[in-house]
């Protein structure tokens, strides 16, 4: 059997990692996702600053200066879905990746989903996630059940995987995002779910781990997205994506 060419050498993984109001955050992420290399994984990382109020584009700039594999890019404020796509315009990587600057990326991750995305002959693959919260580790048990049936699928063999809705549990081939046309909706929070959907209805083949691959920092002071649940604005951003998945479920 033939291999593909990057199954023939190491692999480039390049992380977008979009950046605002996270300094107290931000180096624990950083050190996590740069601790993924190895003989398997050549790392790229692609920090977006996206107006940021607060010192995370100084720290962002720092780990550049220090490290290589960092690229940061300063842009104004425009939310989470325009800094991830800022940041695809950056990348130079076979494979691409996508971490929220608050959580961390357990170790050897990167190599995980790269080597079962070879052996699967897959789009992209999807694996756990462990909510980190009060100093402990947790997988939801919906989350286990999603991912309790490891492999290969296509989505009428395993349409129930619509409900991990996540970006940053999952590693992309690039030509595969590029030729799928997929991209982050700007402007709305909970931009996730629609493109993940798009991802697995698109894909012919995406692979499904029972590892955790991300450990997901729940947050009790307020300034995350999925803490501000008790405004209009929330709601209507809620009820917008889902119709957008919807949508292209129905399509």
């Amino acid at each position: 059997m033939q291999l593909r060419p990057w199954a023939r050498r190491r692999t480039r993984v390049s992380v977008v990692v979009p950046v605002y109001d996270v300094e107290r955050y931000l180096p624990a992420c950083l050190d996590s996702v740069l601790a993924q290399a190895s003989r398997r994984v050549d790392l790229e990382v692609v920090v977006v600053d996206d107006g940021s109020p607060d010192a995370s584009g100084a720290i962002a700039d720092e780990y550049a200066a220090r490290d290589p594999r960092v690229r940061v890019v300063h842009t104004t404020n425009r939310g989470l879905g325009a800094a991830r796509n800022e940041g695809l315009r950056h990348v130079t990587g076979d494979l691409v990746a996508f971490t929220d600057s608050d959580d961390v990326v357990p170790p050897a991750a990167y190599e995980l989903m790269a080597r079962r995305l070879e052996a699967h002959a897959a789009d992209f693959v999807t694996g756990s996630v462990a909510r980190w919260e009060d100093g402990g580790l947790a997988e939801p048990p919906w989350m286990r059940r999603l991912h309790a049936r490891a492999g290969a699928f296509g989505i009428e063999e395993h349409p129930e995987v619509l409900g991990d809705v996540f970006a940053w549990n999952k590693l992309f081939r690039r030509d595969f995002w590029e030729g799928a046309g997929l991209s982050w909706p700007e402007g709305v929070r909970y931009e996730d779910q629609p493109t993940t959907t798009e991802a697995f209805l698109r894909a012919r083949r995406f692979g499904v781990l029972p590892e955790v691959v991300y450990h997901w920092r729940i947050r009790h002071d307020g300034s995350s997205i999925t803490q501000q649940r008790s405004s209009a604005a929330d709601l209507r951003d809620r009820w917008t994506t889902k119709r957008m998945a919807l949508a292209s479920v129905e399509a």
